[in-house]
């Protein structure tokens, strides 16, 4: 899995997690070293994440409190932009062999 963060005209590094994301993983490893930084170099961002368990998870949430987040839109994927973002990604890149190839 890999996870990563977007805006108009930036993005954070992206993050190969190997194994089950926990959400204490979640918060420590992801949301403190790498999305923390992003708002600080780009004002008055939205952030949204969609509804898996260590998103969803009391820690992760209190975490982010302090940042203006958008609810992930129920059964309306289409409303996401990350989804659109994926869906280029498919199709630009070549399809990686295993893990080490996809980070």
């Amino acid at each position: 899995m890999i996870w990563g963060a977007i805006s108009f005209d930036s993005r954070t590094p992206l993050v190969a997690i190997r194994g089950t994301l926990t959400a204490q993983w979640y918060v420590n490893d992801i949301l403190m070293t790498v999305l923390l930084l992003f708002p600080l170099q780009y004002h008055d961002l939205n952030f949204q994440q969609d509804n898996t368990r260590p998103h969803t998870a009391h820690v992760a949430i209190n975490f982010i409190t302090a940042s203006q987040t958008l609810a992930w839109p129920a059964r309306l994927p289409d409303f996401s932009p990350i989804v659109h973002v994926w869906d280029i990604m498919v199709r630009r890149l070549h399809l990686p062999g295993n893990v080490d190839d996809l980070a």
